[in-house]
């Protein structure tokens, strides 16, 4: 059964059994979050064993990070977010037993609005999907299972040995 539901992640995600989502996407969500530790948290616990996580973050190295600068200097809510580096949420996502399989860096680069009919052609091929300094960052991660094989107990009819050697030596 295929659901897709859009709201406050932490209202979500608490609602959902332990292991029970596939995959979850997180668009924009860490930068736009004061409990992004929360986030990833819930998102670990509910995942099943193998399931994917895909995080989509403003690149703070891009153009678009010193436009959102710019919008918190004029106080617009829309570019009020905090930028996180991409080590930093591959470190996160680490410490919750993910794997992150592939992280990539795309999107526009200019965040203002230009006309395409004036713009020299290079221009416009940079402008969509240039690698490094695009838009948006992407992680794609996996949940991490470390499969636990029970042991026999085959070590408790092992004969004791008691006695014990001791080996001293001299000093010189």
């Amino acid at each position: 059964m295929e659901r897709v539901l859009q709201g406050d992640c932490l209202d979500i995600l608490p609602s959902f059994e332990s292991e029970s989502i596939d995959l979850i996407i997180l668009p924009l969500l860490l930068n736009y979050s004061e409990n992004h530790h929360q986030i990833l948290r819930e998102a670990h616990r509910v995942l099943v064993a193998g399931g994917k996580i895909c995080i989509v973050a403003i690149n703070p190295w891009s153009l678009w990070a010193i436009r959102a600068l710019i919008g918190r200097v004029r106080n617009k809510p829309l570019w009020k977010s905090q930028l996180h580096l991409q080590y930093r949420i591959c470190d996160w996502l680490e410490l919750l037993q993910f794997e992150v399989l592939n992280t990539a860096i795309s999107g526009p680069i200019i965040p203002w609005k230009l006309s395409m009919n004036k713009m020299p052609e290079f221009i416009k091929k940079a402008f969509f999907f240039e690698k490094g300094i695009g838009a948006m960052q992407v992680i794609v991660a996996e949940k991490k299972v470390i499969p636990f094989t029970l042991i026999k107990n085959s070590w408790k009819n092992l004969p004791v040995n008691t006695s014990v050697e001791v080996n001293i030596r001299e000093a010189v």
